[in-house]
């Protein structure tokens, strides 16, 4: 029996002749290198210049349109201007908590007729309107007196200046309007009906008829009669 190292001697490793012989690493490295293919003239494609393309043009920052935008905003939008903010401050002091006339007080007076009803509309109304015209409207008219306070504004512009003014003013009365419509019509809901007035009226029967003195058209005609005085307080 031929011993093992013996056979090593004569035969060689058995694991080095199992393996097969390596590659060149210089071939190896020269199989895995890339080549150019030819390219010729009709196949290249011009490149476009960006400086040429629309909506790449960084001439001009926009920081500049920014500021350009927001001078010609403040120019025309006229409720920034310092007068516009006294006047809404004014109109919330007077006008936030305001209605022209509160019907819901008529119920303490106890039953009336009609026209004592029309009357105390009337004369509450007048207090209110001359209210107004001695105290708030001449405030505001002061404000726009002063004509140094708007020598910012171009005097082209004066117009478009006094009638933001007025939309101003205007949307402040149709607020109050609106609630003081919203506080009377409040008191015909049926929850609210104990702040109703009580008016005075007569049920008659006659030659087997029955019906109401003053007629239910004039009931109808005075509960009207109260939105029309108080639409017509707000024109004048």
């Amino acid at each position: 029996m031929t011993s093992v190292k013996n056979y090593t001697k004569g035969r060689g490793s058995p694991q080095r002749d199992l393996l097969p012989p390596l590659p060149d690493i210089r071939e190896s490295k020269e199989e895995t290198i890339l080549v150019l293919p030819p390219i010729h003239k009709q196949h290249i494609v011009p490149v476009t210049s960006y400086s040429n393309s629309r909506g790449l043009d960084y001439s001009q920052p926009w920081h500049d349109s920014y500021l350009d935008n927001r001078r010609n905003i403040q120019s025309n939008l006229f409720c920034l201007h310092p007068s516009h903010q006294t006047v809404l401050q004014m109109c919330q002091a007077t006008l936030g908590n305001m209605i022209l006339v509160d019907v819901r007080q008529y119920r303490l007076v106890g039953p009336m007729d009609f026209e004592s009803l029309k009357n105390n509309v009337i004369l509450d109304l007048e207090k209110a309107e001359e209210k107004l015209m001695h105290g708030w409207h001449p405030g505001v008219i002061n404000i726009f007196t002063e004509k140094d306070s708007f020598a910012d504004i171009p005097t082209g512009k004066m117009e478009s200046f006094y009638n933001s003014v007025s939309t101003l003013i205007s949307n402040q009365l149709k607020d109050l309007l609106v609630r003081t419509i919203d506080s009377y019509t409040s008191i015909f809901e049926p929850e609210n009906h104990l702040h109703l007035p009580i008016l005075k009226m007569e049920l008659i029967f006659d030659e087997e008829k029955m019906q109401f003195y003053p007629p239910v058209s004039d009931l109808e005609e005075t509960v009207l009669f109260v939105v029309t005085q108080i639409c017509k307080t707000m024109q004048q």
